[in-house]
């Protein structure tokens, strides 16, 4: 067998720490080299592989001395060391840079120059990132040889590692799961009819939907999922779908999932051929008349049986096109591999009707000497009276533990004399879509059949292809392009739509959108958790903070106008696009806004993104690294959210996600009960979350019986004994709500699905611990500290409620409902509308999980504004606190690090009387201690911050502040003021600061400013800026106000203090805080800044 397998059979005492895969260019000049979003993807011409000298192996990588080599690679930003072994025929001088995408640019991080000769010498580049812990702004990372010379230069044995440089070593990737293949090389054949119904009832009640459509068209198929209250229906007898016009229109059904608490539909997927126009077009599903009935008797099943071959599919000519198509794969060495779709040893119809059907085909690919590779899955869709089928196909490497390197992937599809044409997709959003952005035919026996492609990520001219014998090919993976490299279990998937002739192509539409009525989806409780639709009329200021907007209907995610569904960077945009999504529920979050909004374009975009994660970076439920953008990390539960894509599968019944849902349930299952990958906060709850929702999809058994011994396990684990944890979910020495909200989300779904108490049970106290206002208290004492923190709860909830904290908007309302408190519902609203009126929040697209406080009946928006207003108003300090950090011998009050913004207990505070659960105002009893090391308040400031009584401005002590690159948050840092009141008029803020040699210049101070229910204004200044008139940066106030703002800076009476002074106008009552943000120099290790004596005043 000559396909390239990299074994990951190391043990953890050799294991590699190179994660340059093919360093020593044994499998191909440019087969590890990544092209990532912002890099050509065709190969590169200027390098070869050379065997006439090399160091490691039999290949170096040769080519002119003036030519330039990137080498892209995927790494934390942790210091580390690039080395190559360089070679020239003449001494010539090479140039090595390291550069890191931080903030949407390249940044050139490291450099240095090397002397290449004719022996053998090892180049080593020491790169030093800015910031060291892993963020979303910190992308791909490439380094660039450039030679300085003439003759051949050559390169071998490359590597790049965390920490010092050591000797080279052969990549490698341990860390992924050995799972053994899970298809054999043939499966039994078989067909399948239609189950038996049970008898059938009529509908309760009409069931509305709308269908949205680019293009008029006289007969179109739409399929949609229709949502039932658990217990309404059983799902049986025939239904049709009425248009607004009265006409009915005979439709096939088929129940997709149903509630395990009796049995009853929860989800039923129809299947219609009705008349569309341009738009938005409605239908209501109705309970078919004896009449109606009638019309589908009689008419012939799409898909038979016959002989173990399926027939009736198809014109004559477009059945023998895909029985004889091919799939074809080649590998790195140009094996071959093929298998006809004809001859498939698994041939299933796994839904048929006289409507609609759908064909599954699956084979391993063999090659002429009876090699074998991955397996293909080919699926057939096919409508009566559409013209054509869709083809959708997959490649998937079963490899255990290793990975799959392939030249090309395609669908050969026929041969004839034809015309070849070709357009490249441009469009504004990247879901946009057009019935035909490419075409190709050819012609292949008596008529032309029409090969389209249509999904976003295929929009590419190599997509489609014509040979010289005339061959036409659908490629998975075009052979222009780097090769593609599989990760075990990884799978490529796309879409085709076969034509036969111009008619069918002239009647040829996009498939249209259908969504069943969010009102009906929100009251059946079909997504188990509460969500609620807006009513923009009477709620305009949520509205324009929920929904995206014209311009840009997605969402405000930098992601998603760069290319985020790419073919060949498959979706990373910066190297993230992944993470962006695994870590926080993107694509759930983007439909549930679609369904919220009742956005059907919104919709389409959604369902695309899941569909991307659901193939690229989700495999059986757990996160992946896919290759080649990918090169660290690990796979675990805690960083992969598959909710979206299973609630594809309930929203569209599409084949492919059922069946990646029910891999990922025979995956989830095989997790050891002890597993330490699942014992963390985060991965615990998440992997609760999984089992849950994979129960309220597929209905089996062993989910809900493995959710309940998980959860027996990590009680006896984390609850008991000499413990005194109020939570399954701590989180190392501190504890973030978000975490074990995930956690009671499981718990809310369960009971949902099964209506077990004791689900609710442990709901409750997950709810209790996580909510225990112990744990707030010193944050707004301190920072918020004009009112008791007790009445100030909500502010200091919304802050945890961003991003994925929105969670906790329908926990609330669940537990309003459950226990039948208004208190709960009336906590979220204030929560909701307190966060959006305190000036910091940020626009998120897990917000809209903030629409579930829109159910039961709201108080007016302009009320429930005005309460925020005036309770932010209320709780800013009058004045400036602690500017002289005099205020407590001890530690400075009334001023904090970001790094202490952790969510602390301290021992010390007793002054909240918390006695019961019952209550919103006492939610939990207070302990001696918590027994999870849950970090005090004062803890990170104390680390961070210091009372300097020998360094000061003019009296002590001073505050000095300590920044370093020992800390994964210290290399910037910021020192942040109490909130404050301003009233209308023209105000001065002074301070002093002191910087020693290591800080760098791009510190700056800033004045944060908002008034209630706003967007936060700015004036920023260079704390580095020259004695004199500074540099001031206005984002907000100077187009409000009638006095220009200014800033001025001065050296001060003592060596090194400087002194700044900020004038301004305030046009109403607002609120200021004022941040001092502090930054090491990129080569330096520690810092320290001091600061003191701040005022604020208002000028007469």
């Amino acid at each position: 067998m000559k396909i390239i397998l990299f074994l990951f059979s190391l043990s953890l005492a050799v294991r590699a720490a190179n994660l340059l895969p093919n360093g020593s260019f044994e499998y191909g000049a440019d087969l590890a080299w990544n092209r990532m979003h912002d890099l050509p993807y065709l190969p590169d011409k200027a390098w070869k592989q050379d065997d006439a000298l090399a160091f490691h192996g039999k290949y170096s990588l040769a080519g002119e001395g003036s030519a330039t080599l990137l080498i892209p690679l995927e790494a934390n930003p942790r210091n580390g060391c690039f080395s190559i072994y360089v070679q020239s025929e003449a001494p010539l001088e090479v140039l090595a840079e390291a550069f890191a995408y931080t903030n949407a640019k390249a940044e050139l991080q490291a450099q240095t120059t090397f002397q290449a000769g004719p022996d053998w010498r090892r180049l080593v580049l020491k790169v030093k990132h800015a910031n060291n812990l892993r963020s979303g702004n910190f992308g791909p990372m490439f380094i660039r040889l450039t030679g300085k010379g003439a003759g051949v230069l050559r390169f071998d044995a490359a590597q790049y590692e965390y920490g010092q440089i050591t000797p080279y070593t052969e990549w490698s990737r341990p860390d992924f799961p050995a799972d053994q293949v899970r298809d054999g090389d043939t499966t039994t054949q078989n067909t399948a009819e239609l189950q038996a119904a049970g008898p059938a009832t009529p509908l309760p009640a009409p069931v509305a939907f709308t269908v949205s459509s680019r293009t008029d068209t006289s007969l179109a198929p739409v399929s949609v999922v229709l949502p039932f209250a658990c217990g309404a229906w059983a799902g049986t007898g025939s239904l049709a779908v009425q248009a607004t016009d009265g006409r009915a229109y005979p439709a096939q059904s088929s129940v997709l999932a149903t509630w395990p608490r009796d049995g009853s539909c929860r989800a039923l997927l129809v299947h219609c051929q009705v008349p569309l126009a341009a738009g938005q077009n409605h239908f209501t599903a109705v309970s078919a008349s004896a009449q109606q009935a009638e019309l589908l008797e009689g008419v012939p099943l799409l898909a038979a049986g016959e002989g173990g071959m399926v027939s009736h599919l198809a014109s004559p000519a477009l059945s023998s096109l895909w029985r004889n198509a091919q799939v074809v794969v080649k590998d790195i060495t140009d094996q071959v591999y093929r298998a006809r779709l004809g001859q498939a040893t698994d041939c299933q119809v796994v839904e048929n009707g006289p409507l609609y059907a759908v064909l599954r085909l699956r084979d391993v690919l063999v090659s002429d000497s009876g090699e074998k590779v991955g397996f293909y899955v080919a699926r057939l869709f096919f409508h009566r009276d559409r013209p054509g089928f869709r083809l959708e196909l997959s490649f998937t490497n079963p490899q255990a533990g290793s990975i799959l390197v392939l030249k090309t992937a395609k669908v050969l599809l026929g041969k004839g004399a034809g015309q070849v044409s070709a357009s490249c997709f441009k469009g504004k959003n990247p879901s946009d879509k057009f019935p035909l952005p490419l075409e190709r035919f050819a012609q292949i026996g008596s008529g032309k059949v029409r090969l389209l492609t249509t999904q976003p990520a295929e929009r590419h001219p190599t997509c489609l292809e014509e040979f010289a014998d005339g061959s036409v090919s659908g490629c998975l993976w075009p052979e222009p392009c780097r090769p593609l490299i599989l990760t075990p279990g990884q799978t490529i998937l796309r879409e085709f739509t076969v034509l036969e002739d111009d008619a069918a192509l002239a009647a040829f539409t996009a498939a249209p959108v259908a969504l069943a009525s969010p009102a009906q989806l929100a009251a059946t409780g079909f997504l188990t958790i509460p969500f609620g639709v807006l009513d923009e009329s009477k709620y305009p200021y949520i509205t324009a903070r929920l929904k995206p907007s014209p311009d840009d209907r997605y969402g405000r995610e930098k992601t998603l106008s760069s290319d985020l569904l790419g073919m060949f960077n498959y979706g990373d945009v910066r190297g993230d696009g992944g993470w962006g999504n695994l870590e926080s529920f993107l694509d759930f979050s983007s439909i549930l806004r679609a369904l919220v909004f009742n956005d059907l374009e919104a919709l389409e975009f959604a369902f695309d993104r899941a569909v991307h994660y659901r193939d690229v970076d989700t495999i059986e439920g757990r996160n992946h690294y896919h290759f080649p953008n990918h090169n660290g990390g690990s796979v675990d539960t805690s960083h992969a959210w598959p909710q979206g894509y299973i609630l594809h599968f309930l929203l569209t019944g599409s084949p492919r996600s059922g069946e990646v849902v029910r891999q990922t349930m025979e995956r989830a299952l095989e997790i050891p009960l002890t597993e330490k990958s699942i014992d963390g906060a985060r991965s615990l709850s998440r992997y609760l979350l999984l089992l849950v929702d994979l129960y309220g999809a597929l209905g089996d058994a062993r989910l809900r019986d493995r959710f309940y011994a998980q959860v027996k396990y990590a009680t006896a684990q984390n609850l008991g004994g000499e413990r005194h944890d109020d939570t399954l979910f701590p989180w190392g020495d501190r504890l973030d709500p978000y975490q074990v909200w995930y956690g009671a989300c499981a718990f809310m779904q369960m009971y949902n699905l099964t209506g077990d108490e004791i689900c609710l049970q442990e709901f409750r106290r997950e709810m209790d611990a996580s909510l225990n206002r112990q744990f707030f208290f010193l944050d707004l004492r301190e920072t918020w500290p004009n009112r008791d923190p007790e009445e100030l709860w909500p502010i200091q909830l919304g802050f945890h409620s961003r991003h994925r904290g929105a969670l906790i908007y329908p926990l609330l309302v669940f537990r309003s409902q459950v226990e039948n408190n208004d208190q709960w519902l009336e906590l979220a609203r204030k929560t909701c509308y307190a966060d959006y009126h305190s000036g910091s929040h940020r626009i998120d697209p897990m917000d809209i999980m903030r629409a579930a406080i829109m159910l039961e009946q709201c108080p007016p928006e302009d009320d429930l504004r005005q309460e925020a207003a005036n309770l932010v108003l209320s709780g800013a300090a009058p004045a400036l606190l602690n500017g002289d950090f005099s205020l407590d011998a001890e530690w400075f009050r009334h001023w904090h690090l970001p790094a202490s913004r952790q969510m602390g207990f301290d021992e010390a505070i007793k002054e909240w009387p918390l006695t019961g659960s019952g209550d919103v105002k006492a939610i939990s009893a207070p302990r001696e201690k918590l027994s999870y090391k849950v970090s005090p308040w004062r803890y990170y400031s104390r680390l961070f911050g210091y009372l300097d009584r020998e360094e000061f401005h003019l009296a002590p002590p001073s505050l000095r502040v300590w920044v370093t690159s020992q800390w994964a948050l210290g290399r910037g840092t910021w020192v942040e003021s109490a909130k404050v009141r301003l009233e209308p008029g023209q105000w001065l803020v002074r301070g002093a600061y002191k910087l020693d040699g290591n800080t760098a210049d791009y510190c700056f101070g800033r004045l944060h400013f908002f008034h209630p229910g706003e967007d936060a204004m700015w004036l920023s200044f260079k704390l580095k800026d020259k004695a004199g008139e500074g540099t001031l940066r206005d984002e907000g106030l100077k187009r409000s106000t009638l006095l220009a703002p200014s800033v001025s800076i001065a050296e001060a009476g003592k060596p090194g203090w400087r002194e700044f002074t900020l004038r301004f106008e305030n046009r109403q009552t607002g609120i200021a805080t004022l941040r001092m943000y502090l930054y090491l120099q990129p080569d330096k290790q520690d810092a320290l800044i001091h600061l003191d004596d701040f005022t604020l005043e208002r000028l007469p």
